[in-house]
């Protein structure tokens, strides 16, 4: 397991399999909008596995991709969502989540946007959190 304790702006931002981390004092920036976990565009079919988290002042895990399996995390005193997912055809399984404002965030952002649809989320824990899952998709016209 790699211990990351990060010193300035956000936690781990790769695009490539993450897996057996342990993130701990991430901190949320406007420049990178994370936290713990990021996997942005362009990469697809990514594993985020097996990966704690803890005390980040953003999110825990977020993605702005399709095709990603985020399964077996720990997020925990997460001060955003423990999970972010902005895409569609992704898969959120058996993650536990504790502390969270929201334990998982799905959204889209725009109505012209691709939208997040087609996420499989299931077999999660979420505890101590104000919202436990929250799907967000704006209005059309």
């Amino acid at each position: 397991m790699t211990l990351y304790t990060p010193i300035g702006e956000g936690g781990i931002i790769l695009p490539a399999e993450v897996r057996n981390n342990r993130i701990v004092n991430a901190h949320y920036s406007t420049n990178s909008g994370t936290g713990g976990i990021y996997i942005g565009s362009p990469y697809r079919t990514v594993t985020v596995e097996n990966n704690t988290v803890i005390n980040s002042s953003g999110y825990g895990i977020r993605i702005f991709v399709e095709n990603i399996v985020i399964s077996n995390n720990t997020i925990i005193n997460s001060s955003m969502a423990g999970i972010f997912v902005g895409k569609g055809s992704n898969t959120v399984v058996n993650n536990t989540i504790v502390g969270s404002t929201v334990g998982i965030y799905v959204k889209t952002w725009a109505p012209t946007s691709s939208p997040a649809d087609n996420n499989a989320i299931s077999g999660n824990t979420i505890t101590e959190s104000t919202t436990g899952i929250s799907l967000i998709r704006p209005r059309t016209r």
